[in-house]
C-alpha cells in the first residue's frame, strides 16, 4: 500500500499512526463507502507492524463509525465519512481537521482557536502583520 508510512521513531504510537493514516485515506476519498479496507493481517504484513497494532487501529475506527467489521468477511467504509466534512485533500488538511475536533471538543470557540493558532504563529515569526489583521478583520465580519 503505497499511501502508508509508518515513523518508528515518531512518538506518536504506530497504532494512532496506522487509524490516522487509515482515517485520512477514508475521509480524502482514496477509501469510499463500502470500500474494504485490507485485511488486519495483510496490513500488518506489508507494514512490518504487529497484527494487535493495526487491530487496534480497526476497533478505533469502528468505535468512531467510520468502518464496519463483519467477522470472516473482512472492514468496509461506512457512510460516516461524508458526514460533515469538507474536502481533505492533504495530510496538513486531516491535521487541521483533527485539530478542529478535538478543540471543540475541549468546549474552544472557532475565534478562540484561530487567536491561539495566530498567536503561535506570531511568536514563532512565521505569520507577517498584515495576515494578522486580515485574519482579525475576518473574525469581524463573521462575528
Amino acid at each position: 500500500m503505497d499511501e502508508f508510512h509508518i515513523d518508528p521513531k515518531s512518538p506518536v504510537p504506530v497504532w494512532a499512526q496506522t487509524k490516522s493514516r487509515l482515517l485520512y485515506l477514508i475521509l480524502s476519498g482514496r477509501y469510499q463507502e463500502g470500500d474494504k479496507l485490507p485485511t488486519v493481517r495483510d496490513l500488518a504484513v506489508e507494514l512490518n507492524i504487529n497484527y494487535n497494532t493495526v487491530n487496534k487501529a480497526y476497533q478505533d475506527l469502528e468505535r468512531d463509525g467510520y468502518v464496519l467489521t463483519t467477522r470472516g468477511k473482512g472492514s468496509y467504509v461506512t457512510d460516516k465519512a461524508r458526514e460533515g466534512f469538507f474536502a481533505i485533500e492533504s495530510d496538513v488538511d486531516f491535521l487541521i481537521q483533527e485539530l478542529i475536533e478535538k478543540a471543540t471538543a475541549k468546549g474552544m470557540t472557532g475565534e478562540e482557536l484561530t487567536m491561539r493558532i495566530v498567536g503561535r504563529l506570531k511568536s514563532e515569526g512565521k505569520i507577517s502583520s498584515k495576515a494578522i489583521e486580515e485574519v482579525q478583520e475576518s473574525i469581524r465580519e463573521v462575528g
